[in-house]
């Protein structure tokens, strides 16, 4: 591109330019490496800055003047000087950044002309890379006194989206000018409270600054002070609103533009008048008539000002009702009438209801075209659209671009697209791609409909990149399988994706497609010709997107298990509305210690009602004033016993007792009590102080209610919680938080796995005499051998009974078994087992106890099988997950593991993939795939269901041709023999479309459903599988059980250098160290808590972790003991450090030693000991979770104890993916 500027510039002047001859001016550029002859009179007539320089400047012997400017660049230079000489700027092929440093030598040269004109064509033109670089331009066109264009470019940006200024780290540093002028501004979104925050806070950091109030002076005529009904919580929210003057409160309430609903302003009168009223009784029910006389009395100016009339039948019954006695009788019963019959008149005058103030911001007159896209970028989309060679330019395109929508403008949520894009044909979406140039679109020739499911076949839709910005093509791809173009997406779908062409989708678990890296470009164009991204394998969010939009109210999500209606018979007010009797029988058992269950007959105990919420509310302090749980959504009910008195006066401590317990009882779903009682004796149940009882209520240690909202109904953040010191075991499968729908006096949820009963001591005697045995075990392929007692066998088991009666004993009357697959380790426990009793798995990993239970399984050990199902369930759920493919495929092929089965089927229905996309899908047992397709939750469109069937069921057929079309009826009878256990399930009648391999009355039935949905059929129609909102777990790379997941042994030797303070670095042969593995995340769990209890009393110990989407290792080496039991302490040292390790795109090791020694590591108490982990002081984990993956909580920092920093991105917090604990223990020589 090439602009002519100035056609008065004659040609002779860039002849004298190019000549070199009879210069009288050197100008030394570029830190004097680069030089350019020129000639004053030019200079003189064309920069009034060079006329000042010359004049100023003394000639050399030679009659030169030399001007030198260092900071100037020879390219732009050059520039400069063919536009001064020639008037020519050729900007062909320039990068952004070279069109804004030129901009910015020009007004340094005072070349004005060339300035401004650089100056719109960078707004024009170059609008996306200016939002790209947006606080680095700001700050820096704020420092001159020109620029006035793109001052006001940016403050358009800023009062749009203040937080890109007033957010930014370096928002202290910021020009008065750019501040003041932005204050002026009539159109800056945000509240004016926050601009006066913002306003003192640069003050504040300026405080020392002699000139302070002087420019406060020309800062503070531009603030808009705030008014306390617009913003009505900087009063009634305020820690002394109860001390407000009466006269501020009634003028307040008579105010119709207050912003606050009236059953609040009522709550806050009531408030505001019992402390004007100390005499007043705490307890309502105490209240006499004489209390509510003075009450009334007191109120008697705010009371006519309450827009009762505005209350809802619920806000009045709840909240006016009780204090029915302070309002005239004549208001009490028109406010009645009213909720009865709302057109009768009434007597009494009706306030208006109080205004409801705009909040959402108006658009500005000035309307725009576009916010991510130029003219250029509409012209080229253009000529796209009609299939052109040569491009259209500005002046010829055929189309205009009609706004539908704006994500800035409009709002990010999925469902606000087909709202307003719904009908709209011909339409084009762009995005604009966090934290690229990146602009990505799709066009779209037919209309978006949100009613209707299903594909869009065009043959005229494509999907595109735009040139931008560092991004140096645009990319085109048109649709190559028309049939597959477009997806209107199903109204359940609408809450979370976007528009979906195929190859481009956008899309977001959290309804704003800002906030995660939902969208996505597939890198392979399976129905468009090409990728339209470099990086098309990564997921990516967005900052923007326009077409058709508007703001909407999403609807609530739909609820998978609902809550069940109240019976029709009313409950038993004198006891329970959550347990029956049968429970308050197990409970009784329970504080007995009885190993033999009350019946309802002799339950020595009666339950006296106390608390209940749906009787007394759900606020905590109601349960400290008087003194169970429902689960929300669940069959759960969940509780604690404490055999304390509650004392609400404490300051908060905890309490010592032996008999406390957590549970969960048997009800509904849940098919089984657990029971778990302390046994950490001191840290048995937590008293909360008075200020803690507004938001908590009973604390047992691993089981607590909590509100933020001081209503336990409201928010999830009741818990019950494993891995922990407190309590036996967790009492729920799952230890997220939840929420209630009832709760009462003291009962709560638990699922206790019996001890295994022992055998006698003789036999355990027997096994370890290994006399008069008849019977040899051969394990391990025959490399070890057992002894064992045919009776004891016989006794025991089943399969050695049946294997032993088919032996014939050998020539020493020895019956010999070989079980070449067993293990001799594996074995030893099955014979302590079957002898003793007692299965001792003290240190064994968990694929050990898989294997164990396989083996019992196959010795027919029921009750063994049993619990150790039952214990990898409730205690090693990550690690299934983790083997999850290994644990699917055995499980069903030994069909006898029935908990295993409904536990991974559990996350089977929530992520299909794991098995359907797996490559041994079709090496799935036949039962397993029936399991999935019979459950309603399988969480995948019935179609790919029919695909993965069909594809299962020929891979067992292998007499199939390999071509469809070749098909015989006899190959479609085979199929469906094949798949005839599987048919059944499949709902039919939630396809679209079918194949001709179903019985003739379904094929009948299905048509005549597509045709006429509300005529009647012969065939069952199951009903429609339910859609669950979930966020895919992360996949783990499936650990190595022998050493480390994370390290290598190049590694352990490079650590055990460090350790020795070597100078040459140990090799895999001589380094001294074995490396014992303590702790495993993905084994034992990653909560804070389990650190503490397996690595307390282990010295020199190293903690590894693998950052999350990174090739990032780092960790900590600790010579001291870890102790759990301080009060939080640092320990002294001098040969702790901290390291990175070279892996994969992280080319160096970093060693950081102590430098500050007494600060070395930290013990954390106990109480931190809740979310922190391992502590170095400059390296820690920590997490609000309590699950080092689930947040950013780990940190590295910038060498303030240790030497230096361990990570590049230092500043960045993050979350794991793994970590290990090793004891460094020597090796024995």
């Amino acid at each position: 591109m090439s602009l002519n500027f100035f056609d008065k510039l004659s040609q002779n002047l860039i002849e004298l330019l190019n000549d070199g001859d009879d210069y009288n001016v050197i100008i030394e550029v570029e830190n004097k490496e680069k030089s350019f002859t020129a000639h004053s009179n030019v200079l003189k007539f064309r920069s009034s800055y060079f006329r000042r320089e010359l004049e100023n400047i003394q000639p050399n012997e030679n009659n030169i003047k030399i001007i030198i400017k260092s900071g100037i660049s020879a390219q732009i230079f050059n520039v400069i000087l063919q536009y001064i000489y020639g008037g020519i700027v050729g900007l062909e092929n320039c990068e952004t950044r070279f069109i804004y440093d030129l901009m910015l030598a020009a007004d340094e040269f005072e070349l004005e002309e060339l300035s401004k004109k650089l100056e719109i064509l960078l707004i024009e033109t170059k609008g996306s890379w200016l939002r790209t670089h947006f606080s680095f331009i700001y700050h820096f066109i704020f420092s001159r006194n020109g620029f006035k264009k793109l001052k006001n470019f940016c403050n358009d940006i800023v009062v749009k989206y203040p937080n890109l200024i007033f957010d930014a780290d370096d928002f202290t540093s910021l020009e008065e000018s750019a501040l003041v002028s932005l204050l002026k501004r009539n159109d800056l979104q945000i509240e004016e409270v926050k601009i006066w925050d913002y306003v003192i806070k640069m003050s504040d950091l300026c405080i020392f600054a002699p000139s302070i109030g002087f420019r406060f002076l020309f800062i503070r005529p531009v603030i808009r002070f705030p008014s306390c009904s617009s913003y009505p919580n900087l009063i009634f929210d305020a820690d002394d609103f109860t001390s407000l003057e009466e006269s501020a409160l009634v003028s307040l309430l008579k105010r119709n533009d207050l912003q606050i609903e009236e059953v609040k302003i009522w709550d806050y009168v009531i408030k505001w008048e019992s402390a004007q009223t100390s005499t007043l009784p705490t307890n309502l029910d105490d209240w006499t008539k004489e209390n509510f006389l003075t009450l009334k009395t007191t109120l008697q100016q705010c009371l006519p000002h309450i827009r009762y009339f505005q209350l809802s039948n619920i806000e009045v019954v709840d909240k006016i009702k009780p204090f029915k006695k302070i309002i005239d009788k004549q208001l009490w019963d028109d406010i009645n009438q009213r909720l009865l019959i709302l057109d009768r008149p009434v007597g009494t005058t009706i306030l208006p209801p109080r205004s409801v103030l705009v909040t959402e911001l108006p658009t500005r007159a000035e309307k725009s075209f576009s916010a991510i896209i130029s003219e250029e970028h509409a012209a080229e989309i253009s000529t796209w659209i009609d299939r052109k060679t040569t491009a259209y330019t500005l002046t010829n395109i055929p189309y205009k671009f009609e706004l539908i929508l704006r994500g800035t403008r409009d709002g990010f949520a999925p469902q606000t697209f087909w709202n307003m894009c719904h009908g709209h044909a011909s339409t084009v979406v762009l995005a604009k791609v966090k934290g690229t140039d990146e602009i990505i679109g799709g066009y779209n020739p037919l209309a978006w409909d949100k009613d209707t499911y299903g594909w869009i076949k065009t043959k005229d839709s494509f999907i595109f990149s735009l040139k931008n910005g560092d991004i140096e093509n645009s990319i085109l791809s048109r649709v190559k399988q028309p049939k597959y173009a477009v997806l209107n997406r199903s109204k359940d779908v609408q809450i979370q994706g976007g528009p979906y062409f195929s190859d481009f989708w956008m899309c977001s678990e959290k309804s704003d497609f800002t906030l995660d890296d939902g969208c996505f470009c597939r890198s392979n164009g399976i129905h468009y010709e090409k990728p339209i991204r470099p990086s098309s394998s990564s997921s990516f969010s967005i900052i923007n997107y326009e077409r058709p939009v508007k703001s909407t109210i999403l609807p609530p999500r739909s609820v998978l298990v609902p809550e069940l209606p109240p019976r029709a018979e009313k409950p038993r007010e004198p006891f329970s509305s959550i347990i029956s009797d049968e429970h308050a029988a197990e409970i009784s058992t329970w504080i007995d210690r009885e190993t033999t269950a009350y019946t309802l007959a002799n339950i020595p105990y009666k339950f006296e009602l106390i608390l209940r919420g749906t009787r007394d509310g759900f606020a905590p302090q109601t349960f400290w004033n008087m003194c169970h749980v429902k689960v929300k959504g669940t069959d759960e009910i969940v509780g604690g016993y404490n055999p304390l008195v509650c004392d609400k006066n404490t300051r908060g401590e905890w309490m010592e007792t032996k008999d406390s317990f957590i549970f969960s009882l048997k009800n509904g779903n849940i098919q089984n009590s657990i029971l778990s009682r302390v046994k950490n004796l001191r840290v048995a149940v937590f008293y909360s102080s008075k200020i803690d009882q507004i938001k908590w209520g009973s604390y047992f240690g691993d089981f607590w209610m909590h509100s933020e909202k001081s209503n336990f109904t409201l928010d999830d953040l009741c818990c019950c919680r494993g891995g922990f010191d407190y309590y036996e075991k967790p009492i729920r499968s799952s230890s997220g938080c939840f929420s209630i729908i009832n709760y009462e006096g003291k009962y709560k949820r638990s699922l206790p796995v019996e001890d295994l009963k022992m055998l006698s001591q003789n036999l355990i005697e027997l096994l370890n005499d290994g006399d008069d045995y008849n019977v040899i075990i051969e394990v391990e392929n025959k490399e070890k051998s057992f002894t064992a007692h045919s009776n004891v066998l016989n006794f025991r088991s089943s399969y050695f009974r049946r294997e032993l009666e088919n032996i014939r004993p050998n020539e020493n009357n020895i019956k010999i078994i070989i079980k070449s697959s067993i293990s001799a380790q594996i074995f030893n426990v099955i014979l302590q087992y079957i002898y003793g009793g007692i299965v001792d798995l003290k240190n064994c990993e968990t694929r050990f106890i898989y294997d164990l239970m396989s083996a019992a399984d196959e010795f027919e050990l029921e009750e063994l099988t049993n619990k150790l199902e039952t214990l990898l369930i409730e205690t090693k759920g990550s690690w299934l997950r983790t083997h999850f493919s290994l644990i699917y495929h055995s499980i069903f092929s030994q069909n006898n593991f029935k908990k295993l089965e409904e536990f991974c089927n559990d996350i089977v229905v929530k992520y299909p993939h794991l098995i359907f996309e797996a490559d041994e899908f079709t090496s799935l047992e036949e039962s397993a795939l029936v399991s999935l397709i019979k459950r309603n939750d399988l969480q995948i469109e019935e179609v790919r269901i029919w695909d993965y069937v069909i594809k299962w069921g020929i891979a067992q057929t292998s007499t199939l041709p390999a071509n469809h079309d070749d098909w015989t009826k006899e190959n479609f009878l085979t199929l469906k023999t094949t798949l005839q256990q599987c048919l059944p399930h499949i709902r039919h009648f939630h396809l679209t479309s079918i194949e001709v391999i179903l019985d003739k009355q379904l094929w009948k039935d299905i048509n005549q459903h597509l045709l006429i949905p509300d005529r009647p059929v012969r065939s069952t129609i199951l009903p429609p599988r339910s859609v669950l909102v979930t966020e895919l777990p992360p996949r783990t790379e499936k650990p190595r059980e022998s050493f480390s997941t994370i390290i290598s042994e190049e590694h352990a030797a490079k650590i055990s250098t460090w350790i020795d303070r070597r100078e040459t670095t140990y090799t895999l042969t001589d380094f001294p160290y074995k490396f014992e593995l303590i702790l495993r995340g993905t084994r034992d769990g990653f909560a804070p808590q389990t650190f503490w209890n397996i690595c307390h009393g282990h010295s020199c110990a190293v903690v590894l972790l693998k950052v999350k989407g990174t090739d990032e290792i780092i960790g900590g080496y600790n010579p001291l003991g870890r102790d759990k039991d301080t009060d939080g302490k640092w320990m002294k040292t001098e040969d702790s450090f901290i390291f990175s390790l070279k892996n994969g795109n992280i080319e160096n090791s970093i060693l950081s030693r102590v430098k500050k020694t007494e600060y070395a590591i930290i013990n954390r108490s106990k109480n931190d000991q809740i979310k922190w982990g391992p502590d170095f002081c400059d390296f820690w984990m920590y997490s609000e979770k309590s699950d080092f993956t689930l947040d950013d909580g780990c940190f590295c920092r910038n060498g303030d104890f240790y030497e230096k920093p361990i990570r590049s991105s230092s500043l960045e917090w993050f979350s794991i993916i793994d970590y290990e604990v090793f004891k460094i223990a020597k090796k024995n020589i």
